[in-house]
């Protein structure tokens, strides 16, 4: 069962207590340190999140390339990457193709674009690239038509503030006691913090190898498509990304 936030910090603070004392909300805040200093050692599969929504279409290119992904994600889910973005045309699922948002801007020049008015050419068109603008994703080409979305993607831990909140890092209570209680003996001097920090240490890097061996046995999500080579390459002549062609993607 995870521990509670004044679990943990009560942890921290007999970890410490000899050598520091420190209010509750500075502990709180080597915790909270301590969780952002955790997802950087790897992509932990209990922050993926899967969601799926229906974007907007207004018959401006300007607005239709852009997706804000804040409307529609939970409000509580703090964006910190996006994995794959998947579109939904006649039934099937493909991934779009990641590039940076240079390169779209350099390789996509003019913008094919098939407004939805009155006496529009009604070919649908969708997208087969997107780049990534902090929380906005772009697309190219650009929709003409509303279409659903499916994403993947992974999100920062919320912060600890009250007293029954736990972690959405699961299982790695340990870690973030040892973790936080390590940052506040770095500003302890002495033979014995020393040692202390030194244990710490150990104890840190065994909670990591465990935490790393147990992500790696859980399945990661996924969603399903129909094909994961991006661009409908068909027509891989009008695809601006497109240098060459290797002969088994003809059949894709």
């Amino acid at each position: 069962m995870a521990l509670t936030h004044k679990e943990l910090r009560l942890e921290v603070t007999r970890n410490v207590n000899p050598f520091r004392s420190l209010s509750r909300h500075r502990i709180t805040r080597f915790l909270n340190l301590a969780q952002d200093q955790i997802v950087e050692m790897a992509q932990w599969r209990e922050l993926e999140r899967l969601a799926e929504f229906t974007s907007g279409f207004e018959d401006d290119p300007e607005r239709d390339q852009l997706i804000n992904l804040d409307s529609f994600l939970p409000s509580s889910d703090r964006l910190d990457k996006l994995v794959s973005l998947h579109v939904t045309t006649d039934g099937q699922q493909r991934r779009l193709v990641f590039v940076p948002a240079l390169a779209l801007d350099r390789r996509w020049d003019a913008i094919p674009f098939a407004g939805g008015g009155e006496g529009a050419d009604l070919t649908a068109v969708a997208p087969t690239h997107f780049a990534l603008r902090y929380h906005t994703v772009q697309l190219r080409p650009i929709p003409n038509q509303a279409l659903n979305y499916a994403i993947r993607y992974r999100i920062l831990p919320t912060a600890l503030a009250a007293a029954g909140d736990t972690s959405d890092l699961k299982e790695k209570d340990e870690l973030i006691i040892t973790m936080a209680s390590r940052s506040i003996m770095m500003a302890v001097s002495g033979e014995e913090a020393q040692e202390l920090r030194r244990d710490l240490t150990i104890e840190m890097n065994r909670h990591v190898k465990q935490a790393k061996k147990q992500n790696n046995r859980q399945p990661g999500m996924d969603i399903p498509s129909s094909s994961d080579r991006g661009a409908g390459r068909g027509e891989y002549w009008k695809d601006p990304f497109v240098r060459s062609m290797h002969p088994y993607d003809s059949f894709h």
